[in-house]
């Protein structure tokens, strides 16, 4: 459904004369999945990143690379709320609590909480094509550039480029097969790649080599790796909500669902502009849709996402 919608609207914006823009994913919620995990005691050099990706009663599974929680050392895991920097949620783990999942730079952590924690919407990196847009989410280590770790995850933004062989899981690479342009940072290794929709598709691991043995590009262990990540991914289709028939626009925007408040555009524009019956707008359909109903929905989701989303942003 929201792919029909972005199809939708580069054909409406050829017919409008101002640049159409609505985001993809949700950024803050990028960070809220996105969790920072320290090392105990004075090894500030060390430390990565993680991603929330299952709750099961009062526990909840993290991924991380395995090389950042290899060492038998206690570890935090911190948790922020992005709004406002603060802590949410501390952890401290050890050996216990990590698994090394089969022999890929890839570990399973498990804390208990009775937090209520976002986790992460999985995504099917098979699906991923060259070219396609990707953020990485995680936490820096200290540099000459921050002198401390921040409270709050970086986004770097970049493309998908190439899938490693299948062999390259026997040399040396671990499940490390995504390769991606990326601009990541030492410490963000265990965080989140996700797609253009916001959907966890690879945990960042490594920096490829070159033939000389300089660092390039960096790499990212495919979700369907785990062997979790199908069910997982099957049991938040089945657990989302449909919007109600009796719920409007102006309820939907209201609640901040913008998912279901997409599909209910949609539904709008295709009770006044499918004269076909057939599901969809072609471009003559378009052009008939009336303009009054366009300045409608853009000032609705411009009031209601406070200018982020609408066709003039």
């Amino acid at each position: 459904m929201i792919k029909r919608w972005f199809a939708w609207l580069g054909i409406v914006s050829i017919l409008i004369p101002f640049p159409v823009a609505i985001a993809q994913f949700d950024q803050l919620q990028l960070k809220e999945i996105t969790v920072r995990i320290d090392v105990e005691g004075s090894y500030k050099e060390d430390g990565g990143s993680g991603v929330i990706v299952r709750q099961q009663g009062q526990f909840y599974t993290i991924l991380t690379a395995y090389h950042v929680v290899q060492e038998k050392r206690n570890y935090k895991v911190l948790i922020f709320n992005p709004s406002n920097q603060q802590i949410i949620g501390s952890h401290i783990i050890n050996e216990k609590n990590i698994k090394q999942i089969d022999d890929y730079d890839l570990a399973e952590i498990t804390i208990q909480s009775s937090a209520k924690y976002r986790t992460a919407n999985i995504g099917d990196s098979q699906q991923l094509q060259p070219t396609d847009d990707l953020t990485v989410s995680g936490y820096p280590l200290p540099s000459y550039l921050i002198t401390e770790r921040l409270s709050t995850s970086t986004l770097k933004p970049g493309k998908f480029t190439d899938r490693l062989p299948p062999d390259a899981l026997l040399k040396g690479k671990k499940g490390a097969t995504l390769k991606m342009d990326v601009a990541t940072e030492v410490g963000m290794s265990g965080g989140a790649v996700v797609n253009k929709n916001g959907e966890l598709v690879g945990i960042l691991v490594e920096a490829d080599k070159d033939a000389s043995g300089n660092k390039s590009s960096p790499l990212a262990i495919p979700i369907d790796l785990y062997p979790q990540w199908q069910a997982i991914r099957n049991s938040q289709r089945l657990s989302s909500p449909l919007p109600s028939p009796n719920q409007t626009l102006e309820q939907l925007l209201a609640a901040k669902k913008w998912g279901a408040a997409n599909d209910k555009t949609w539904e709008i524009l295709l009770k006044e502009g499918d004269a076909d019956q057939s599901g969809d707008l072609n471009s003559f359909e378009v052009k008939n849709l009336e303009c009054s109903t366009l300045k409608y929905l853009d000032v609705k989701w411009q009031q209601a996402s406070g200018g982020e989303y609408g066709f003039k942003v």
